[in-house]
């Protein structure tokens, strides 16, 4: 004999897939590769200069895969990017500009990224 399943509706008791942001990551990983070939093409001015262009371009290249896939941590992973980019822009010419203009676009979208709401009652099986 087997017992009757009941269904209700109300709020799952285990966690749904984690919304992640993706125009921000991409954004901030162009961004970073142009400012690495900016570091490895144009920068000549100094030594010091173009190491810290380099430095910040892999690093933005690394925080884009952190805000994919840390989510919720993404405004101060916004600002360090911001940050990152602003050392660019100090130190080289933020990737070609466009790089840095990506970069800090993306940046943005980091700070400003929400995970959209649920909508509607998930029906569970007791």
């Amino acid at each position: 004999m087997t017992l009757p399943v009941r269904s209700s509706y109300r709020a799952s008791p285990t966690p749904l897939p984690e919304e992640k942001p993706l125009a921000a990551p991409v954004l901030v990983a162009i961004g970073g590769f142009l400012v690495v070939l900016e570091g490895l093409l144009i920068v000549e001015s100094s030594t010091f200069d173009m190491w810290v262009v380099l430095l910040a371009g892999l690093l933005l290249m690394g925080w884009a895969l952190i805000v994919r896939h840390e989510p919720h941590h993404h405004v101060a992973n916004g600002i360090t990017i911001l940050f990152f980019v602003l050392l660019t822009f100090v130190y080289g010419y933020g990737g070609f500009y466009l790089g840095g203009i990506l970069a800090g676009v993306g940046g943005l979208l980091a700070i400003v990224w929400k995970p959209r709401p649920l909508t509607g009652p998930v029906r569970v099986q007791q």
